[in-house]
């Protein structure tokens, strides 16, 4: 008999002028999270779209799904639009507020990312605090379909050598690349915050919700997803990261699309020269407890001479 009870699962999708993919994605998250054995909160942030996100959340496909989907009692659906576009870090932050779940996991539809997958990360960290005894508080999904052109591997080869030779640092291999931007981008974020990802850049991440209760995030553009890894990094926290995504996802991708042009510069300054946290929780301490033999304890009275 499986006595395992699995922790609940809070699901946070930001979605920016993405109609044209909703009516197959959400059926198809709702489908994957619903097997998943474990109560769910599912928050959908249109984050102030000027196509018809909001009319394709409430169409025939989309509402049958969240109806089949919201029949177990421990499995709930919330959507919220945001009339004017705050940017995906500000949708970020807004649905980490509200997760009621242990665990939140976070993911775009600009990207070939496959809602099974969520399995291997779930697992995966499973796999890790049950082997360690640990807590692992961010498991982030390497998207590994592009692979890196034979000369670029080459190069790449070569300064793991240099790196190692003289700075006895191994950096980690690269299962997909992005092109150049991405890759320079990495190793500066890396180097200047301390980052051990490969695919920092990556929405399909795990974490657990325990980590917001020190991290404070100041970011409104997608440079969130740098700052919770580096911020994880300076508190310590364990974290790993697992190839995901190594064919085309089940349903067509679109970018996110903000209607708010955030500056992802001004975030990265921010909060390289800022960066805010959060005060420990105290632990609630018991009142002190005086033994009865000590209740009604007073010095003798002096005697007259």
């Amino acid at each position: 008999m499986n006595t395992l009870v699995h922790e609940g699962l809070t699901f946070i999708l930001p979605i920016a002028n993405q109609a044209s993919c909703l009516g197959a994605a959400i059926p198809a998250w709702l489908t994957v999270l619903g097997r998943l054995q474990r109560p769910v909160q599912v928050i959908l942030i249109n984050d102030g779209s000027t196509d018809d996100t909001p009319e394709r959340l409430a169409q025939m496909e989309v509402s049958k799904a969240i109806a089949e989907f919201t029949e177990k009692p421990d499995q709930t659906v919330d959507i919220l639009h945001f009339e004017n576009a705050q940017g995906y870090g500000s949708c970020l932050r807004e649905g980490i507020s509200l997760a009621r779940e242990p665990l939140i996991f976070y993911t775009g539809l600009e990207s070939a990312y496959t809602p099974g997958e969520i399995r291997l990360l779930l697992d995966h960290q499973q796999k890790l605090e049950t082997e360690y005894s640990i807590k692992i508080h961010l498991i982030n999904g390497f998207r590994s379909y592009a692979k890196m052109p034979p000369l670029t591997r080459r190069i790449h080869q070569l300064k793991t050598v240099l790196l190692r030779l003289g700075l006895n640092y191994q950096p980690r291999d690269l299962p997909g690349w992005f092109g150049w931007k991405w890759y320079l981008s990495s190793m500066i974020y890396n180097q200047i915050f301390g980052v051990a990802l490969g695919d920092v850049f990556s929405k399909f991440r795990l974490l657990r919700r325990e980590l917001f209760d020190r991290i404070q995030l100041q970011s409104k553009s997608e440079f969130v997803h740098i700052e919770i890894a580096a911020k994880a990094t300076f508190l310590e926290c364990y974290m790993d990261e697992i190839p995901i995504a190594e064919r085309p996802g089940p349903f067509p991708i679109q970018p996110y699309r903000e209607a708010l042009q955030v500056s992802f510069s001004q975030d990265r300054r921010q909060v390289f020269s800022y960066p805010q946290f959060r005060s420990p929780i105290k632990p609630n301490l018991l009142p002190e407890v005086v033994p009865e033999s000590q209740e009604n304890l007073s010095l003798p009275e002096q005697q007259n001479h």
